[in-house]
């Protein structure tokens, strides 16, 4: 990749601190919130590998502090099927140009963010152990997919995991681990493919201090925001830049 000039580096600087703040409050999203909008500037080759170094790096601290919690069986059901998912994101992501893969996250992104307008308050696990054993491998590979040609994986999983687990620490465990896990995996993947070198690298850490901001800003806001219209304030955010990918 070419350095890019310092106005798209403040901003994309600026969208990254904005999505890890969304994650600091919610738990998750960064990426759902920040590559639609940074695809805006720059290529999609670009943001999925800085991304994946973002996972990287938060999933090492994540799954160490609650590595006890993960639900060991879910977890490699998900990844029974998102190896496969991942592999294939991979070949999309290397195989399409920027314009195509931007206009289907696009429409990806549009749905999930009237789906999180609609939703309403989250009910109790709805679907029974055995049922949700089969269909772990379906989300698990449609996560991979989407994680490895938009750094995107959370809606499939997310959706998934709200309806087999009950108790918030578990899930969110269990999340952190099949992320973190996929990460690994697209890093061998990525690699191999070209996908990350030197200047992408230089990038990251550029970039890093905004993602520790956001983070940081978000997990003191996360107690004093009220979190149902703070979700759907972010819904409204990637209402629009659907809109934007799609033009």
């Amino acid at each position: 990749m070419s350095s890019p000039d310092i106005t798209t580096m403040l901003l994309a600087g600026a969208i990254v601190f904005a999505g890890h703040l969304v994650k600091g409050v919610s738990g998750f999203g960064s990426a759902l919130f920040a590559v639609p909008l940074l695809l805006l500037i720059l290529d999609v080759q670009v943001v999925t590998p800085v991304f994946l170094l973002f996972d990287l790096t938060s999933g090492v601290i994540l799954v160490a502090r609650n590595w006890r919690s993960i639900d060991r069986r879910l977890l490699l059901l998900l990844l029974s099927g998102m190896l496969v998912g991942t592999g294939l994101g991979t070949w999309v992501l290397l195989s399409f140009s920027h314009e195509i893969l931007k206009r289907v996250l696009g429409v990806l992104v549009g749905g999930w963010a009237v789906a999180m307008l609609l939703q309403k308050d989250p009910e109790a696990p709805s679907l029974d152990r055995s049922l949700g054993a089969y269909l772990a491998p379906v989300s698990g590979f449609l996560g991979g997919t989407l994680g490895a040609m938009f750094s995107v994986n959370g809606p499939p999983i997310i959706i998934y995991l709200s309806h087999v687990l009950g108790e918030k620490q578990t899930f969110r465990a269990t999340l952190y681990g099949i992320f973190f896990a996929d990460a690994c995996y697209k890093l061998v993947l990525f690699t191999a493919n070209g996908l990350l070198d030197r200047a992408v690298f230089r990038f990251a850490l550029t970039l890093a201090p905004f993602l520790v901001a956001g983070v940081l800003v978000g997990s003191r806001l996360q107690q004093l925001i009220d979190e149902e219209l703070f979700r759907r304030i972010v819904a409204g955010i990637l209402v629009v830049t659907a809109v934007m990918l799609l033009i």
